[in-house]
């Protein structure tokens, strides 16, 4: 059976009174000044190169990178040495500083540096058996897979803080068990 057309009437005025009492707070969070995430992806060495280009072109001089270091097949993932040596050329000039959370196998063949701070996974908790690294850097975290040569970098400012925080606090952690030993 038809309803009365004046009943549907007074539902279409209720809704748009409810509707233009809201539109207030939904413009109020559609407008908010958070800045929405940028998330890139990156592929192969090329994208590993560029991925540490940026590491570099990024920080500022003396700032630090945070990085959980999870390569396993070192030969494999390195991208050319003349590649590299602009990294590392930019890096040191800078001054820029590295906390690195990673493997025992990896902390024993790895050079010792002074601008770089590491500590060591207990390898009964070892997670980096996955291959997987995170770097820190500025207001952007990468995600690296070593298996595929898959690289995510993820700008923002917020997500980056967090992160970092969260870096640090099991850096410590990690720090004050290896005093203990």
């Amino acid at each position: 059976m038809a309803e009365n057309p004046k009943m549907l009437s007074n539902y279409f005025d209720r809704l748009q009174e409810d509707y233009a009492m809201f539109v207030p707070e939904i413009t109020r969070l559609f407008s908010s000044n958070l800045p929405k995430p940028i998330v890139k992806n990156m592929s192969g060495k090329s994208g590993l190169k560029n991925l540490f280009l940026d590491i570099a072109n990024s920080l500022e001089k003396k700032d630090v990178f945070y990085r959980y270091s999870s390569r396993r097949d070192m030969e494999n993932t390195h991208f050319e040495e003349k590649d590299y040596r602009k990294y590392r050329e930019l890096r040191d000039s800078k001054q820029i500083g590295r906390m690195v959370i990673t493997s025992e196998y990896l902390n024993k063949i790895k050079p010792k540096k002074i601008d770089k701070e590491v500590v060591v996974i207990p390898k009964n908790i070892d997670i980096f058996e996955d291959n997987i690294a995170k770097i820190i850097y500025a207001d952007k975290i990468a995600i690296v897979d070593y298996n595929t040569f898959e690289i995510f970098v993820i700008e923002s400012a917020i997500i980056a803080n967090f992160e970092k925080k969260i870096f640090k606090l099991l850096f410590h952690f990690l720090k004050t068990i290896q005093r203990e030993k």
